[in-house]
């Protein structure tokens, strides 16, 4: 039997109910996770975040009643301590880059294995910063393209005018 304080518990803001049930059966069913609340937006989770202690959120972006990344920002402006991880369909860059800058501390994607995003789930609880390998791909080319801009930037400047 687990050690209660190695389980990992989550609360989950989702507005899709059949994935919201997906995951709290899986959830419940992992030895070391437990969910101890599964909201189906904004204002449900809103009225109840000060009863509740999880050691992850578990946020997807797109919600009925409002947007998961400003979900994100709001619990970080109040427990900078509190581990968030986004699980969504998006993966375009603006968005990624958004739901980090603001917060999140992994991002999965629904496509994901129950294996992968129980895998996230003890990786961020680790201290690590679990994302889908598509998404870790967008992040370093990401990545990669602002370094390679701030090279050019930089050359450039140490260029004489008439070099320019």
């Amino acid at each position: 039997m687990q050690n209660s304080a190695d389980v990992i518990s989550v609360v989950i803001v989702e507005d899709d109910p059949v994935f919201r049930g997906s995951i709290v059966s899986l959830l419940n069913q992992c030895p070391t996770t437990i969910c101890i609340g599964a909201y189906e937006g904004k204002e449900s989770f809103l009225r109840i975040f000060d009863q509740t202690s999880p050691d992850i959120f578990w946020i997807d972006i797109n919600l009925k009643d409002g947007n998961g990344i400003e979900l994100i920002e709001f619990i970080q402006t109040q427990r900078q301590d509190t581990l968030c991880l986004i699980c969504t369909l998006h993966e375009d860059n603006d968005t990624v880059y958004e739901a980090l800058s603001k917060g999140a501390d992994g991002y999965i994607l629904k496509n994901a294995s129950t294996d992968q995003m129980l895998e996230a789930l003890k990786e961020l609880k680790a201290g690590g910063a679990p994302m889908s390998p598509f998404i870790a791909r967008k992040v370093l080319t990401s990545f990669r393209q602002v370094s390679t801009k701030a090279e050019a930037e930089s050359l450039v400047k140490t260029l004489s005018s008439r070099e320019r």
